[in-house]
């Protein structure tokens, strides 16, 4: 917050929009506005919520969790200490209340990331314009020549955006 004195713009993909949510919180009156790309709000929750009970037990002997990724053969891994750490930083359970322009991205062929988080992400935030775009032909990724096209245009409207 000491570093930056100019108008920012956050976007963030999956942990990435969390984070970029976490950090609005921080930079209010510095934020010209935020780009959401299938946001991943408490994900570390959902993964405990989900788990099977043997890989419940697994993840307390060994205080790790290994989760699938249809991108990675090796999956991602997440530490108990890193699960346990997010939990400070829950963003689902109050309002958020920004003073910018929020966009939300959202592949509907996502298989990380469900539509229901995003919408509820419509009803947490509190802004001078929240809006979600759902893209039918869309992945968790969007990361096609269409959905490049897509975060340049909405990137643009930020920019236009008169003070």
């Amino acid at each position: 917050e000491k570093k930056t004195n100019h108008p920012i713009i956050l976007i963030g993909s999956s942990m990435g929009g969390w984070i970029s949510l976490l950090l609005a919180k921080k930079l209010k009156t510095k934020l010209l506005g935020i780009i959401g790309i299938a946001t991943a709000i408490d994900f570390t929750m959902n993964i405990i919520d989900n788990l099977s009970q043997r890989k419940k037990l697994f993840y307390k002997k060994n205080l790790f969790i290994k989760v699938p990724n249809e991108h990675s053969k090796d999956g991602h891994v997440f530490t108990k200490k890193f699960i346990e750490d997010s939990k400070k930083h829950l963003v689902s359970k109050k309002k958020i209340s920004l003073n910018c322009k929020v966009i939300f991205l959202y592949g509907r062929k996502d298989t990380s990331v469900k539509l229901s988080s995003q919408i509820k992400l419509l009803k947490i935030i509190s802004a001078k314009e929240v809006s979600l775009i759902i893209s039918n032909n869309s992945d968790h990724r969007m990361s096609s020549k269409s959905d490049l096209l897509l975060i340049e245009d909405n990137l643009q409207k930020l920019f236009s955006i008169k003070n």
